[in-house]
């Protein structure tokens, strides 16, 4: 009833819905990279001028927090920065609908926090085990980091406390205002999901993933995990399963194991060549599959044809 319940109250005008999709943008793309352009421009003019010259393009087509004389644990803060700031614009955008970013998470505008600690456990686990079938298969993709205890104990800190404040700022404007956003206007929930889950695919098509991998099994896994987290809000009727997940994928790939040409680069304890993408793809839509079963078992869900109908047909105002 997430949908339902969304639609029953607010100012729900087109240009209330584009004001708040401008705000999330002056958010993320103005107000959060400050801190970053600080650190470049620092950077840059410590450098002889003839040097100067492209630096800031050199740092952003290789992400190295190195050439900004930085550690990695800085440098995640510092994109972590963007996210926060892309928070503060939706949650302006939201009050434009007379809406708080509680009402994106469940029907009642309340968080169930065991909801999220059991998503985000037992996609750990999943992941893990993912790990080692893929490590089984090729152990020579493999390898150990170099290891520093304080900047991997700072590293935990960062992405346990931190990193999910990216991860759920995703969460709240592609699965939560986007979604909604079109849910409202088409009546549409199986709309709303394939716009949301396709538009989220092509947010990450600047990733450098696309470079490293294939633009095409790198774009059919942005579509699949679009389209998976979307599918739990749907059936759930709430966001925090999918909160949950999120966090635990981006926790995993920046604390534990992370892989060459990723857009988390960090201190990880291993990292991953992904020698065959296609398997690491296959091998997700398993696990997915595995998720919905069991917390489709555990919390009764309705058939995913059934939880595409909309319960409640208002007028749209």
């Amino acid at each position: 009833m997430l949908f339902e319940n969304w639609a029953k109250s607010g100012r729900h005008s087109f240009l209330n819905y584009v004001a708040g999709l401008f705000f999330i943008f002056l958010g993320y793309g103005v107000i959060g990279v400050i801190p970053l352009q600080l650190v470049i421009n620092s950077a840059k003019s410590a450098l002889p001028e003839a040097e100067q010259e492209g630096f800031s393009d050199r740092f952003f087509a290789e992400m190295d927090f190195s050439i900004l004389g930085v550690s990695n644990n800085v440098g995640l803060i510092l994109m972590i920065c963007l996210f926060g700031a892309a928070i503060l614009g939706l949650i302006l955008g939201l009050g434009l609908l007379r809406k708080r970013l509680m009402d994106l998470i469940s029907p009642s505008g309340q968080i169930d926090l065991s909801r999220i600690l059991l998503g985000f456990g037992f996609w750990m686990v999943l992941t893990f085990l993912n790990e080692g079938i893929l490590f089984l298969m090729n152990p020579e993709d493999y390898r150990w980091n170099d290891f520093d205890p304080t900047q991997f104990g700072i590293l935990l800190l960062v992405s346990f406390l931190l990193l999910p404040i990216q991860t759920s700022a995703e969460e709240f404007i592609f699965r939560g205002y986007l979604m909604q956003m079109v849910g409202f206007f088409s009546r549409n929930k199986l709309a709303a999901w394939i716009i949301s889950s396709s538009v989220f695919a092509a947010m990450h098509l600047s990733n450098p993933e696309i470079l490293e991998y294939g633009i095409v099994p790198m774009t059919l896994y942005y579509l699949s995990a679009g389209f998976f987290l979307g599918v739990l809000v749907i059936l759930d009727g709430r966001m925090e399963l999918a909160l949950g997940v999120h966090a635990a994928t981006n926790i995993y790939a920046s604390a534990f194991v992370g892989y060459d040409g990723g857009a988390i680069q960090t201190d990880c304890l291993v990292m991953s060549q992904l020698s065959n993408v296609w398997v690491v793809l296959v091998l997700y839509l398993v696990l997915s599959a595995c998720f919905l079963w069991f917390f489709a078992k555990k919390y009764r869900w309705p058939s995913l044809r059934n939880a595409l109908q909309w319960s409640a047909r208002e007028p749209i105002s």
